[in-house]
């Protein structure tokens, strides 16, 4: 038997004790001959009151549940499932012990009046107790079964073993059996005893509450290894306790209030999309090039269809009849062939008469068709363009579309009605079939979802909801998306828009006087640099005439937002290109670039201290604490490495403006009555409102986050500004309010 940690590094990381002293155990028990250990814990069934009031009793004097709901199905919320249901509630107060409540499932003993009884005492006792910390992983659905069950509010300190496990690392996932194995691996693979699963509802009582007991009893176990183990590390500590707990219940009545549709607008929306896709495709397919390239293609297929028939005819012909009757049908057979193939060498007939029409027409949804439309011999003939490495690139990605130059209208085309499909099934149908009852949308909120700290959405993404495209054709599709999201009757939607928060943020990282100095007085950064773009004072540039200003305004955002995270020229080229629509050389992009450091030097400081700091520590940290571990920083692949500096220098920057938005939601939950949010989309928060509502306390919060006093920093050499927008009627009609 040989350790693979020594007792010194043991000493060193205590969190790693657990999993030491079980790895000897396990050994001891292998030498005596000891082969299977027994994956289960203490678990007691609550079948009468007296039970019910002794774990209620326990939990009190504990101040601590794990709570963990078997539902009929493991798939998103659920909340618009007619069929979903709740099988058994498991609850755990102490480590190797746990409790079972069999709710619904079919063999359970329980009558609904004594499970009508547990709810009640549950909600009271334990639920909206706020002296007791209730523990979950990914502990949102499991309070979203809560509320199916009728327990729609849960009060006092919420912690999420996911959530935990991605401030320590961020890298790895964080499904409940991966991290038993990795922290309990005498627990590993404890599911197994479910067997193959084909449907929840079907397994056995017995073996069902073994296993919920172990969901419970493991995620108890894994808290207080996460808890030891964040203490080391004491911003760690402090993030999770101070923002990321605290956001849990906030981020659930976001998701468990959902989002406004109009239903009737969105059927109507969806066929009108339809009838767009129809006339793009159509003028598609009327570009010569394309049209030329579907009757070679056509031409093809009739050869092939006409050598097919002429070897069906010698087969006929040799072939030995057993009657008259049967001989005589197939010369007729073979006389009708004989015709077509005569009137086809005569060019008497048309393709169309005898081919299908996916025969004939491109298929604009098959990537090898569009490849063989746009490089092949008989299509647009595009030179294959390379990578960075020089690898031809024959395909149709969007990336690669970007590098080709097209005066057909062909590719652009192309790509709005690809924006225009997705639309379609993503936004429209996609919004349409995860409706509830009550014609709401509800979506997932993730702490864990990025590594940086943001907040990610999903089921449905709802910070994804496209607002703009730069396809004119697509432009009306996008609007009816916006409109599909609408105000409840009698309240308005109201949008708070953080104002440049990443360049703010990144001036008070770098200390860069013209930066700060122009926030702080109130100036336009985008304005600025465009000034500067054009070799001309700012009151020169004010002169211009709007139109002018708003154009320059518009280039000098793809500089900003290029060059404050160490982008080449070269990468803003092309950044500008594609995201922008901007063409511009490569000795223009390198003379922009050096005009951009010039006004605003203090940038290449903080990219080289940030550089510098990931490769010191091998991990850079947001305003808040949160770590981004970067162990690409040593590689010795220059791509790689070069990922990890720009992420480096990026990392902070986006994850702290993320953790302001979830810092701001947090706070607004509990201190903005009346204020019912919706939806967050990075640096913007949704919500409804009344139409009289004073929205000060928003702006006032946001504005002045009280991040010193809960974190001991603070952003405070540059202002944060917050906009808003809003309208009685709907997301896509949003108006500015000065």
């Amino acid at each position: 038997m040989v350790p693979v940690f020594a007792p010194g590094y043991i000493e060193k990381n205590t969190h790693l004790f657990t999993r030491w002293a079980e790895d000897f155990h396990t050994a001891y028990q292998a030498g005596c001959g000891i082969n299977k250990l027994e994956k289960s814990n203490q678990r007691r069934m609550v079948l009468d009151i007296v039970d019910l009031m002794d774990l209620i009793e326990h939990i009190k004097k504990s101040g601590y549940v794990s709570f963990d709901f078997e539902t009929s199905s493991l798939t998103d919320l659920k909340t618009y499932d007619p069929d979903f249901t709740c099988t058994m509630l498991s609850l755990s107060f102490q480590q190797g012990s746990s409790y079972i409540i069999p709710l619904f499932h079919k063999d359970s003993p329980s009558t609904p009046e004594f499970i009508e009884t547990c709810r009640k005492a549950l909600e009271k006792d334990v639920f909206l107790n706020s002296d007791i910390t209730k523990i979950g992983q990914n502990v949102k659905f499991d309070m979203h079964c809560l509320d199916w069950w009728g327990i729609p509010l849960v009060r006092g300190p919420i912690h999420d073993t996911m959530v935990m496990h991605h401030l320590l690392d961020e890298h790895s996932k964080h499904g409940l059996k991966l991290m038993v194995a990795r922290y309990n691996p005498r627990y590993t693979n404890y599911e197994q005893d479910l067997g193959p699963v084909k449907n929840w509802l079907d397994i056995d009582l017995d073996i069902l509450s073994k296993y919920g007991a172990l969901d419970s009893d493991l995620t108890f176990r894994l808290y207080w290894q996460f808890i030891e183990m964040l203490l080391e590390d004491e911003r760690l500590y402090i993030l999770f306790r101070n923002l990321i707990a605290p956001a849990t219940p906030a981020l659930f009545a976001m998701e468990q209030r959902g989002m406004l549709i109009d239903k009737e607008y969105l059927l109507s929306s969806i066929e009108t999309v339809k009838g767009m896709i129809k006339a793009i495709e159509q003028e598609m397919r009327e570009v010569p090039v394309v049209a030329a390239y579907s009757d070679q293609r056509a031409d093809n297929f009739m050869v092939e269809y006409i050598e097919e028939l002429e070897r069906k005819v010698k087969v006929a012909e040799e072939k030995e009849y057993k009657t008259e009757k049967a001989q005589k049908n197939n010369l007729a057979k073979i006389d009708e062939m004989k015709s077509v193939v005569k009137l086809f060498d005569q060019g008497l007939i048309h393709y169309k008469d005898y081919l299908t029409q996916d025969k004939i027409e491109v298929n604009l949804a098959s990537p090898q068709q569009i490849i063989d439309l746009l490089y092949g011999p008989f299509g647009f003939r595009f030179a294959v363009p390379s990578d960075i490495y020089g690898r031809p690139l024959r395909d149709s990605s969007k990336d690669t579309l970007d590098l080709l130059t097209d005066k057909t209208g062909f590719i652009n085309n192309l790509l709005a009605l690809r924006q225009l499909k997705k639309i379609q099934s993503t936004y429209l149908e996609g919004i349409l079939n995860r409706l509830d009852d009550k014609h709401r949308i509800h979506g997932s909120f993730n702490q864990a979802g990025t590594k940086t700290g943001r907040l990610s959405s999903s089921d449905p993404n709802l910070q994804n909801i496209i607002k703009r495209t730069k396809y004119k054709k697509v432009e009306a599709a996008v609007a009816m998306v916006m409109k599909c999201f609408i105000s409840p009757k009698g309240m308005q939607f109201m949008q708070a828009d953080y104002s440049q928060a990443e360049l703010r943020i990144i001036a008070h990282y770098a200390q860069d006087e013209n930066m700060l100095k122009a926030y702080n007085n109130g100036e336009d950064l985008h304005a600025i640099t465009a000034a500067m773009t054009m070799n001309m004072p700012l009151e020169q540039f004010k002169k211009l005439p709007d139109k002018e200003q708003k154009q320059y305004r518009y280039e000098a955002k793809s500089t900003n937002f290029g060059f404050i995270y160490i982008m080449s020229a070269e990468g803003f080229k092309e950044y500008a290109r594609i995201n922008y629509g901007i063409e511009i050389s490569l000795k223009q992009a390198k003379i922009r670039r050096e005009k951009f450091f010039r006004t605003y030097p203090r940038l290449t400081e903080y990219h080289r201290i940030y550089i510098a700091k990931a490769k010191k520590y091998g991990y850079v940290r947001t305003l808040f604490g949160q770590k981004l571990r970067l162990p690409d920083i040593y590689s010795t692949e220059k791509v790689k490495q070069g990922h990890a500096e720009r992420n480096a220098v990026n990392g902070p920057i986006q994850g702290t403006a993320g953790q302001m938005m979830i810092f701001a939601i947090a706070l607004l939950y509990h201190r903005a009555s009346g204020l019912l949010t919706a939806n967050t989309v990075h640096d913007s928060l949704d919500f409804y409102c009344h139409p009289q509502y004073n929205y000060s306390i928003v702006k006032e919060t946001m504005e002045n986050l009280p991040i010193e006093e809960y974190f001991g920093k603070s952003i405070d050499t540059v202002d944060m500004s917050v906009d808003f927008e809003a309208s009685p009627d709907s997301w896509g009609d949003l108006k500015e309010i000065v």
